[in-house]
């Protein structure tokens, strides 16, 4: 066989085919079992790989999206990506975090990274109210409102829960109080596209 390359062709015989191939094969094999990439922004839209698929697109542009799986420093839990509301609401520029959760089977579920959040919150002083159900794209996901006071200032926020298929995603976003509605109303548009 005449692989050629530039203007040099090499001649391979008959067993230097298989090393070939075998060496084919083993890259193929090192390309797949490669740990998972950083995710990309793509126009308005975040695609997340790294703990299982999730893409979330910015309705009309409306936030600065970055991409924080680049920086991750394990395969099991992390933030993802940050949305940063590009036009502040009476002086407030939102922010929403994603955070991925790798699932194990009875072990890191919905349920139990939920319960760790919640617990973690009250913690810091905070407070959450009841969790609630809903539905995106026919998929039902957990949510809440929470409060917690900074510095004499009153902030209230929510935590989305959206369960897929190798990974539990969190979308979080805390706020001053008084710009909480139209926020809350933003990031209901930006969750309600999600694919994972």
């Amino acid at each position: 066989m005449l692989i050629q390359f530039g203007s040099t062709d090499f001649t391979l015989g008959r067993g230097d085919m298989r090393t070939t191939i075998r060496l084919f094969f083993l890259l193929v094999l090192g390309l797949a079992a490669w740990p998972a990439g950083a995710g990309e922004v793509i126009g308005n839209t975040y695609v997340g790989e790294r703990f299982g698929y999730i893409e979330l697109t910015a309705p009309d542009g409306k936030w600065e999206i970055t991409d924080k799986e680049k920086g991750a420093t394990n395969d099991m839990a992390g933030m993802i990506a940050h949305f940063k509301l590009k036009d502040a609401i009476s002086g407030w520029r939102a922010d929403v975090n994603i955070l991925g959760f790798k699932k194990i089977e009875d072990a890191i579920t919905v349920d139990f990274v939920m319960n760790t959040m919640r617990t973690e919150w009250a913690a810091q002083g905070g407070e959450t109210e009841a969790i609630e159900t809903g539905r995106i794209a026919g998929k039902k996901v957990f949510f809440y409102d929470k409060r917690l006071n900074v510095k004499g200032i009153a902030m209230k926020g929510r935590d989305i829960y959206l369960e897929g298929g190798k990974a539990v995603f969190v979308v979080h976003m805390i706020v001053r109080a008084d710009v909480y509605p139209q926020t809350l109303q933003l990031l209901e548009e930006l969750v309600a596209g999600a694919k994972y």
